[in-house]
């Protein structure tokens, strides 16, 4: 089974972002897509030969299709994740855990700019530790 790409066209006009962001986004999302699906066909092919020979092709090809694969996932839950353009109620859990862990919001994103500028693949995710109950910027 093939992934397929989701329809986030909705977004346009309806974001802080500009249009020709979110369409870059879009087509990075769906070359994304169409190289998860090769790697993954092309991943079947070597499995079905059996040869101990390709082990080194198999993890350098499943090494590139973990970055597809996340690149893939993380956009559809950036669309998914997009609001409008109003900005965040501060009465809102997100709001108040941000305050919680950064002491402001502005101290948040401070953090999560200076996160997204460090080298790497270009992401920058906040997530919640479920443990300890902690917002992180990663």
């Amino acid at each position: 089974m093939e992934y397929q790409a989701k329809e986030f066209s909705y977004l346009i006009g309806k974001t802080r972002f500009k249009d020709n962001l979110l369409n870059m986004h879009f087509q990075l999302y769906q070359g994304y897509i169409k190289n998860t699906n090769l790697l993954l066909t092309r991943l079947k092919e070597l499995e079905s030969q059996g040869k101990r020979s390709l082990a080194m092709n198999m993890e350098r090809l499943k090494d590139v299709l973990l970055g597809k694969y996340d690149g893939m996932r993380l956009h559809e839950l950036y669309f998914t994740n997009l609001g409008g353009k109003e900005p965040m109620h501060p009465s809102s859990s997100l709001s108040q855990g941000i305050v919680k862990d950064f002491g402001s919001y502005e101290k948040w994103k401070q953090s999560f700019t200076a996160t997204g500028k460090m080298r790497g693949i270009g992401w920058v995710i906040l997530y919640q530790d479920l443990k300890s109950n902690r917002l992180i910027n990663t």
